[in-house]
């Protein structure tokens, strides 16, 4: 079993479960929000789109030597930011799918089943 498991499905239920709780009725609450996203400075995206942003974007986050660095967020323009995000976004309640989709990509970018384990140690030999 992958290491990441203890860690990864976990954290996908708590993230998913957090979003469900969440008030909806409330457009001052980003989990209320009705309208089009117009983000004008990376270090005022909400922690939860900026995590879907880094899954999503992880390849052009985190390439090169520098992926110690802080504030991956910025290697994205905001203009690509704003599309992707008025493209999925259905309204008010749409963090708890914004959530699914971050737990999507990281347990795909991270979990490897131990079938794929095999394969790759018989491709070795």
């Amino acid at each position: 079993m992958n290491v990441f498991f203890n860690f990864l499905e976990p954290e996908a239920k708590h993230r998913s479960a957090f979003w469900a709780k969440q008030p909806t009725n409330d457009p001052q609450t980003i989990n209320g929000f009705k309208g089009t996203f117009a983000f004008s400075d990376h270090l005022l995206i909400p922690q939860g789109i900026t995590e879907f942003l880094l899954e999503h974007f992880h390849k052009k986050c985190f390439k090169g030597s520098n992926t110690w660095k802080k504030n991956h967020i910025q290697a994205i323009e905001l203009e690509e930011i704003n599309e992707l995000m008025n493209e999925i976004w259905e309204g008010p309640g749409s963090m708890n799918k914004i959530a699914t989709l971050t737990n999507e990509m990281r347990i795909q970018r991270l979990w490897t089943s131990k079938e794929e384990e095999e394969e790759k140690e018989e491709d070795k030999n």
